[in-house]
């Protein structure tokens, strides 16, 4: 009896044991439920938001050609009129001169020989007779200089018309090159659209879990805005000349500074090619904020990226440039604020604002321009 007691207390406890091991191991399917939701959701939204900022990173340079091809045009332009007045003075000295050398060819033709005669009579001696010989042999061979003068004139006068003319045909060549530029922007913009369409279908579908990532982001956010603000405030009222050591992504002030002028900035509307103060495309952010603390970061990506020192991923400080594709052909960059996060002008019809690099699929180095 006392052992059937005893085993049936090891059944009760064995079950109990089990029980209450099977009940600490369980996991909460609707916090799982969510955080699976959330990790879907970022997922998909990233997935056509890279997609789209492969499209403004396209876009952006057929832009920039645009520009460049539009000062050419300008530029040739401007020469052309300049090369035409050229030709117009050119044209008009010449004819002076023609209209000159036909009146003097008249007079000649009209007295003859009076010339040479009058020379002859009116010589008070022979040096006399010898000097105005002289003279007229001077006349003589200026209006063969001027003759020469008007041949060569003519000639640099036609090869300027011919240069001009090709000028022409050159730009027209450029006009024709711009329109099949604008064409491709336009059917790039077409392509953009069906993204973006599928970029806005997506987030509507979750929205709720987007809502919940993006003030988690915000919260990030404004921790280590304090966190740079305490370490600011302990440098300065550190008495010590001895520089600290600098933890895991740690702000120095020059990253702090840049970080706050970025901060600024966020809410603006991306806008291909913009580079400030309103609007911004990616590097055109990257570039304007570095400009505000004196640091040159020209734009567009593959000049930024060849900027500082390479950066592994995993070995980000704040301040760092994060940039997204493969090396020498990235299409879009931010700047990293701490904490897994970093601050950029994302994408057509959307706003400079905070993103995660874990939820960016194509995130591929970083590179540092703070010392």
């Amino acid at each position: 009896m006392k052992k059937k007691g005893i085993c049936l207390a090891l059944v009760v406890a064995t079950l109990a044991m089990t029980t209450s091991i099977g009940t600490e191991v369980k996991a909460d399917p609707t916090l799982d439920s969510a955080k699976s939701q959330y990790s879907e959701a970022l997922q998909k939204v990233e997935a056509v938001n890279e997609q789209v900022r492969k499209l403004d990173s396209e876009i952006s340079a057929l832009v920039d050609k645009q520009n460049t091809t539009e000062k050419s045009i300008s530029e040739k332009q401007d020469e052309i009129a300049k090369k035409q007045e050229e030709v117009e003075k050119t044209k008009a000295e010449l004819q002076k001169s023609e209209d000159d050398f036909k009146k003097r060819v008249r007079a000649v033709y009209k007295n003859g020989n009076d010339v040479v005669i009058n020379v002859l009579v009116e010589s008070k001696s022979m040096g006399d007779l010898l000097e105005r010989t002289q003279t007229v042999k001077e006349v003589s061979k200026r209006e063969k200089t001027i003759m020469e003068t008007m041949k060569t004139e003519k000639i640099e006068l036609e090869k300027a018309k011919a240069k001009v003319e090709e000028e022409v045909v050159a730009l027209n060549s450029l006009k024709d090159e711009l329109q099949k530029q604008i064409e491709e922007v336009n059917k790039q913009k077409e392509e953009q659209q069906v993204a973006l369409a599928e970029a806005e279908s997506v987030k509507n579908k979750y929205a709720t879990e987007v809502k919940a990532i993006e003030d988690e982001m915000a919260a990030e956010a404004a921790r280590l805005q304090a966190l740079r603000a305490q370490q600011a405030t302990a440098t300065i009222a550190q008495a010590s000349p001895s520089t600290p050591s600098r933890g895991p992504e740690s702000t120095t002030a020059t990253a702090a500074a840049v970080l706050a002028e970025a901060e600024k900035h966020l809410g603006k509307p991306y806008v291909w090619g913009a580079k400030g103060p309103n609007s911004f495309d990616c590097s055109g952010f990257v570039q304007y904020v570095f400009r505000q603390v004196g640091i040159s970061a020209p734009a567009p990506t593959y000049t930024q990226e060849k900027l500082g020192t390479y950066v592994p991923k995993g070995q980000e400080q704040p301040g760092d440039l994060v940039f997204f594709g493969q090396v020498g052909n990235t299409h879009h960059v931010g700047i990293y604020v701490g904490g897994g996060m970093y601050i950029h002008a994302p994408q057509t019809g959307d706003v400079v604002k905070y993103s995660y690099l874990s939820g960016s699929r194509d995130y591929s180095f970083a590179r540092r321009l703070l010392n």
